[in-house]
């Protein structure tokens, strides 16, 4: 499974509302996570939007790498996918890093 399908995959599950069991969405987070590297910011976007959709709670070390390639990338990111990616971290309860917060500011 390529980037795009592990991506679209978790997309697909959150707007269906219906979560696949914990096994199942551990590995594509996983797998998503091998990609993040190459995945478009729409897809890191949807990736880490559906997990936080479906109330998978990514561990911190998971959620700061996808931090760091945001922020390597951040002229990328629509207003759109950081207005998502927050309401992602607030829905897993993750306190996003100063540096991050500083990128965000400095693009307002």
């Amino acid at each position: 499974m390529d980037s795009y399908a592990v991506s679209q995959s978790v997309w697909g599950w959150a707007s269906l509302t219906h979560s696949p069991d914990a096994q199942v969405l551990s590995m594509l987070e996983k797998r998503a996570f091998d990609f993040v590297p190459k995945l478009t910011s729409q897809a890191l976007t949807n990736t880490i939007w559906g997990l936080a959709r479906l109330g998978h709670v990514s561990d911190k070390a998971t959620l700061d790498f996808a931090e760091e390639h945001v922020i390597k990338k951040i002229n990328q990111f629509t207003s759109q996918n950081i207005a998502n990616l927050l309401w992602s971290f607030g829905r897993v309860e993750h306190k996003p890093g100063r540096l991050f917060i500083k990128e965000l500011e400095a693009r307002s």
